[in-house]
This record gives C-alpha cells, sequence and structure tokens, in this order.
C-alpha cells in the first residue's frame, strides 16, 4: 500500500508559510492555525499539499485556493477543497465532492478579519488633525506603504522565476526623495516617511513618482511611474490610496504592478522662512547708501558633483 508524509504550504503575494509535516499518513490531522496579510478582495491564497522529502525534495500532491472575496462576509467557513492538479487554474471552482477529488480533499476554517500586528497605519502626524489648518499649505506629507505586483526585472539563470529589487523616487519641483532598496521583492512593504517643500500654485505642481529596479553594476531599470496633481490634495485631508504603475510614456500598463501610497498637504513652520528683522530697520534716508546687505535663503536645483554611494 504504502503512505505520504504530507505538509500544507500557503502562498499569497510573496508570503509562504508551512505546516508540520504529518509522517506516514493519507489522512492526516493538523490542527495548526496560519495568518497571512489578505487585505483585497481579489487575494487569493494558494494552498499546496506537498509530500515531503528531505532528500530529494518535496512531491506534489495537490493543491486548491481560498478566494477572500468568498470570506467578504467576515463570518466563519469551514469546508472541505478539492485538491486539483499542479497546472490547474484558481479560476476553476472548488468542490467538497469527494467523487471528484482523485487527489484528495483539504479541510478548512478560514475567516477573513482584522489583526492589528498586520495593520500598516500612516504616521500620527498625517492621521491626527493638522496643527495650523489657518496657514497656508507649505508642505507635503509623503508615506510610502508597499508595492504589489511588481514586474520581475531580474529573470534566473535556470527556470521561469526571477525577482527584483524595486526602490521608488519622489520628485516634486527639483527635490527628490529615495526610498530604500527592498532585495529580491515583488511584494515590497517600506512603510516609509518622506516630507517636501511646496511652494506656489498646487494646480500646476504635480507629485512624480518612479519605482525603479536597483542595479548597482548596470544601472536602475525603469519598472513604472505615477503622477500625482497637488490640487488633487487641496483639502488638505489625509488621501491613501494604490496607484498602478504607467509606462515610460504614461500608458496604462497594469502588469508593472501597483503602490499604495498615503499623501497629505499641511503647513509646516519649520518651512517658513522669514527676513531677519534686521532688514526692515529704519534707514538713515538722508544719507548716501554704502552697505548691501544680503540674508542668504536657500537654494534648488543645484548640480551633483559628489555622488552618494549606491546602497540597499
Amino acid at each position: 500500500k504504502g503512505s505520504s508524509d504530507p505538509m500544507v504550504t500557503f502562498r499569497l503575494k510573496g508570503q509562504e508559510t508551512s505546516s508540520k509535516v504529518v509522517k506516514k499518513s493519507v489522512n492526516p490531522e493538523w490542527q495548526e492555525q496560519i495568518s497571512l496579510r489578505a487585505d483585497e478582495l481579489d487575494d487569493a491564497v494558494e494552498v499546496t499539499v506537498d509530500d515531503w522529502d528531505q532528500i530529494s525534495g518535496n512531491d506534489f500532491l495537490g493543491k486548491c485556493w481560498v478566494r477572500v472575496r468568498d470570506h467578504s462576509d467576515r463570518k466563519l467557513r469551514r469546508a472541505w477543497y478539492r485538491l486539483v492538479p499542479q497546472k490547474a487554474s484558481h479560476n476553476q471552482p472548488d468542490a467538497d465532492d469527494a467523487a471528484k477529488a482523485p487527489l484528495g480533499k483539504l479541510e478548512l476554517a478560514c475567516r477573513w478579519v482584522f489583526l492589528p500586528e498586520f495593520d500598516l497605519p500612516a504616521p500620527e502626524d498625517m492621521r491626527n488633525d493638522e496643527e495650523f489648518p489657518d496657514e497656508p499649505i507649505n508642505a507635503l506629507h509623503v508615506y510610502l506603504v508597499r508595492g504589489s505586483g511588481l514586474p520581475v526585472m531580474d529573470r534566473d539563470l535556470v527556470g521561469k522565476g526571477g525577482s527584483s529589487d524595486p526602490l521608488v523616487v519622489f520628485t516634486l519641483a527639483e527635490e527628490t526623495r529615495n526610498s530604500k532598496v527592498k532585495k529580491k521583492n515583488l511584494e515590497p512593504i517600506w512603510t516609509e516617511y518622506f516630507e517636501f517643500g511646496v511652494e506656489g500654485d498646487l494646480e500646476a505642481q504635480s507629485l512624480d513618482i518612479v519605482c525603479d529596479d536597483w542595479d548597482l553594476a548596470s544601472g536602475n531599470d525603469f519598472m513604472g511611474k505615477v503622477s500625482v496633481p497637488l490640487g488633487r490634495l487641496a483639502d488638505r485631508e489625509l488621501d491613501r490610496r494604490w496607484y498602478w504603475l504607467r509606462g515610460e510614456n504614461g500608458e496604462d500598463d497594469r502588469t508593472r504592478g501597483k503602490l499604495e501610497i498615503a499623501l497629505r498637504l499641511f503647513h509646516d513652520p519649520d518651512f517658513v522662512f522669514e527676513t531677519p528683522e534686521y532688514f526692515f530697520k529704519k534707514d538713515v534716508a538722508d544719507m548716501a547708501a554704502n552697505v548691501l546687505d544680503v540674508y542668504v535663503v536657500r537654494a534648488r536645483g543645484l548640480p551633483i558633483m559628489d555622488p552618494a554611494p549606491s546602497s540597499a
């Protein structure tokens, strides 16, 4: 007759976690709890059952999918899932009919819930009431949360797999901010905060966002971009959303993935550059001027002469 050493692996958007191995059983019992970040209705968890083999590698037994949309009522759903062949698509329906499950079936109890440890909140300064709501807008909060579905830019030499080393570059006027590089990650989580000074007409300005695949040797490769008009944020409220990346010419291309970013315009006293009171002192008008007072305030867009070393 023979037996198997089954284990279950759950995969979703770069996450992968496995159950323990149940030795020599074709009717295993696990009773284990698994938690995966799943916050979109279109998410589908791939569940694979393998026969564990430490020496030659695991052998595929069957797989099924748990679709978040089926759990949108946020109630407990316990059901049998029919295991299907390796090449099957998650669009194929799962059935709990044992007669239609030659590869076996898997009982899962699932519920879509909120867990604080999986939350990715924006910084408090972005969420709280603005401290200076009556002062003019002069700054922009930027919170880079994460990316999803980013394209493979670095193909594996063997096989069809691969990954990317994404980083995000934000540009507003002449100012630029760079995120950290997330090595070998198509579902990166950054949770990085940036701040820009803002001047002039909001309607005429945009925050330009470019996602690149970092490469120290040959230079970064373009992955996608998006531009956010500042006029959209004029209400000074927190604006958090997913932005689909576009091609180099601005063409819509959902294969490039998307970025989740939170933005908010506000007033920051640190961006107010007052002229010193000295310059407003009363001049001796009946005497010929003999001094030019100069107050050096700031500069923008100076050329880079000492490039910073690339780092991940």
